[in-house]
């Protein structure tokens, strides 16, 4: 069918065909040469987020890289100190020192309980319960001394024999330890809410630093 172009007409559409060609080939390599890998983008719409991102990330690396040392004693079979990694617990230190001996009383040590850095462990064996007045599901050997609780490593049931202290507060001491770390003072106790100067005078005398 002859549509009467001429032949200048028929050279430009031949033209525009193979340029059209030509770029259809171009644009189908470039999403497919990668083979289906997401590409990255080389500027966020998001700066602010993703710099909050790397500083986290940058933060839980450190963490993950902080070195913890142990003072482990009592009933395992290689009492010592320890080197282990930050968020290890109770039952990483005891695996390391070759775990419990035959007389180790396992009822009273918290397995799962977290490590922190210069914390002593002491692993009581059975029948000495009866020696120590007070002691804790962890570090027995540390909290023994009387009436005197340490609240740096004393559990909930032992800070509730405080004066002032129930099951709220008992727990709101343990997470402030989990979020913030050790208690540096006795007055620290007061940024607990629901522990004022009152509450904290009551107190202050049977507690310890540790």
């Amino acid at each position: 069918m002859n549509l009467g172009w001429t032949s200048r007409e028929k050279k430009l559409a031949l033209f525009f065909a193979v340029v059209l060609f030509l770029l259809a080939s171009i644009f189908t390599y470039i999403y497919t040469a990668s083979d289906g890998e997401e590409a990255t983008p080389l500027f966020s719409a998001y700066p602010e987020e993703d710099k909050e991102v790397d500083q986290k990330e940058e933060v839980e690396a450190e963490v993950e890289n902080e070195i913890l040392w142990i003072d482990l004693k009592g009933a395992v079979v290689r009492p010592g100190v320890y080197q282990l990694s930050a968020n290890s617990r109770v039952i990483d230190v005891v695996q390391m020192a070759g775990g419990f001996t035959e007389a180790a009383e396992k009822r009273l040590v918290n397995l799962v309980d977290r490590l922190q850095d210069g914390q002593m462990i002491y692993i009581p064996q059975i029948g000495e319960a009866e020696e120590l007045r007070t002691y804790p599901t962890h570090e027995v050997g540390d909290q023994a001394r009387g009436d005197m609780i340490s609240i740096n490593r004393a559990n909930e049931e032992e800070l509730k024999q405080l004066p002032g202290i129930g099951p709220s507060r008992a727990a709101a001491i343990k997470a402030y330890r989990e979020e913030h770390g050790r208690f540096k003072k006795k007055e620290d106790l007061m940024e607990i809410p629901g522990i004022g100067e009152k509450i904290f005078e009551q107190l202050k005398d049977r507690i310890i630093i540790e």
